[in-house]
This record gives structure tokens, sequence and C-alpha cells, in this order.
């Protein structure tokens, strides 16, 4: 018998033999099951990834767990995560109505990650998943607050202690979290430039500070004269309200980072309209028109 190669790869065959093969991957039969390894690979992701990210699949992780986990890996088939997705749309929720095709989409997306690795590992010999069709999404068109809309909203909104993060986030189209991790020392009001350094998110209830999105997303941008204007005011009155606190020191951060109010304005979503601008450029353009700003170009 030709010599093989635990890890599948070519192997160099002795003379008088044919010059490579390619050998199949010989692995040990193994009870594990998808539950267990879940666990295994949670903690291996845990440090690996942004804590936002890590709790994504740690609650996606529960979802699979509760449909897979008693299944053998070794043993597990495309057709039995296909018939668990069916599932998941139509009983997926704890109330016993169905789940979205977008969280089913990425449950999916989360389990063929878990499964790519145990394939890396040698633990199973193919990725089911990677064969397993997860349900298609449609993406939804949105509605966005017209400039007339907008206007009232920030008439509303001029007292509260947030309102230059709202103003931020639709005159320069950025993050929810990386307006919140914002700081003074990121600003140069003379240049009118800002630096995203940070970000401040809500993972599982707790605001944690971390790295912007993508590598990409660690950039400088450019503020219009009014968003400097206003900057420059929200600074001034939040001196005052320091003052008034008995507070002398330095302020580090330009305002609270409550995430709950910000999240219901300028969400930034992946959702797409027809045309393909997200809707936190949507809210960004019609804040321009709104200011009589000229609109930035998006990449």
């Amino acid at each position: 018998k030709p010599p093989f190669h635990s890890r599948g790869v070519r192997v160099q065959i002795p003379s008088g033999h044919s010059d490579q093969v390619f050998c199949k991957l010989v692995l040990s039969k193994s009870s594990m099951k998808v539950g267990a390894f879940l666990d295994q690979w949670l903690a291996s992701r845990q440090g690996q990834v942004k804590a936002s990210t890590h709790h994504s699949y740690v609650v996606t992780s529960k979802r699979i767990r509760s449909g897979l986990g008693h299944v053998q890996i070794q043993a597990l088939t495309p057709i039995q995560i296909e018939t668990f997705y069916s599932d998941l749309l139509d009983h997926g929720r704890a109330d016993g109505t169905g789940l979205s095709p977008k969280t089913v989409r990425n449950t999916h997306t989360v389990l063929r990650k878990a499964l790519s690795d145990a394939e890396r590992l040698g633990i199973v010999y193919r990725n089911a998943a990677a064969a397993a069709r997860g349900p298609s999404v449609e993406r939804p068109e949105f509605t966005v607050w017209s400039s007339d809309e907008l206007r009232q909203f920030f008439a509303a909104a001029e007292s509260n202690h947030i309102y230059g993060a709202f103003v931020l986030l639709a005159t320069t189209g950025m993050r929810r979290g990386e307006v919140l991790g914002v700081r003074w020392k990121d600003i140069d009001l003379d240049s009118g430039e800002l630096a995203i350094i940070q970000t401040i998110t809500n993972v599982n209830g707790k605001l944690t500070v971390g790295s912007p999105k993508t590598t990409k997303s660690r950039r400088v941008i450019y503020l219009d004269e009014t968003t400097v204007t206003m900057l420059r005011q929200h600074r001034g009155r939040q001196r005052e309200d320091q003052i008034a606190m008995g507070r002398t020191g330095p302020t580090t951060a330009a305002w609270p980072s409550p995430t709950r109010p910000v999240s219901r304005f300028g969400r930034s979503g992946s959702r797409r309209s027809s045309v393909g601008w997200s809707q936190r450029q949507a809210y960004h353009v019609s804040a321009c028109m709104m200011f009589a700003i000229p609109t930035r170009r998006w990449r």
C-alpha cells in the first residue's frame, strides 16, 4: 500500500512508484458532539477577535447548540444543517415564531467558520456547512428622514447633552461606535479635522472601548464649518456645566456614552437601499441638504 499522510497532503513516493499521489485524510474516530466542539471553539476565539464579535459568536452558538449540539461532529451532514435552518425559519424564536432569514444566514456564517476550524484541526474530514445552503436574504429598502424631518429632530434635541453627537452622526456619516468614541484630543477644531481612533460599543449590556471596525476605518475626516461651529459651542457648554458642578479638570470625552438613544438615530447597519447607499450615508445627505453642506464622496 502507498504511504499516506494524516494531513492529506502530497507525499513523495519511493522509487519505482508513481511520482506523487493525493492521499485521503485519515481521522481518528471521535464521539465529540457539535456542542462540545463549539465550547472549545469559543474559548479558542476569545482574545482573537473583538469583544463584540465574540459575543455574537456566543449568542449564535447557543442557537446552534439547541438544534445540532447533540449530533456527533464527524457525522454531521449538510442535509441536517439545512433542516436545522428550516426549523429556525419556522419556529426559531422562544415564542415559537420564526427567525428572520438574515438571522439564520448569520447562524450559517458562524457555523461555517467553526467547522472550517474543525477541518483545519483535523477533527472532521470536510466542512459540512460549506456544502449546506443558507437562506437567501433580500435587502429591503428603508426610509430615512427628509431634510425637514431632520430639522425637526435637531430642533427638539438641541438641549440634549449629546446633541453634538447627533449632528456629527448626520454631517459626517460616521458609525455610532465611532461617534461615541470621540475624545477632544481626537479633534482639531482649528484645522477642521477629526481622527477616528477608537470606538465605544454596547457588548452584552456593557460599554466596551475598542478599535475601529476595519483598518480603513481608522482614518481622518474633515469637518465642515457648520459642524466645527457646533462643536465649539458644545465644548463651551460642557465647560460651563463642569464649572457649575465644581469640576476644574479637563474633559476627555466629547460627550457621555449612552448607546440606547444614539442607536435610534443614524443606525449604521449593513442594509442598503435600491441605489446601494447605506442608511447612515442617506442621513448624511439629508443633513448636508439641511445645512447646505457639500456632500462627501463615499467609497
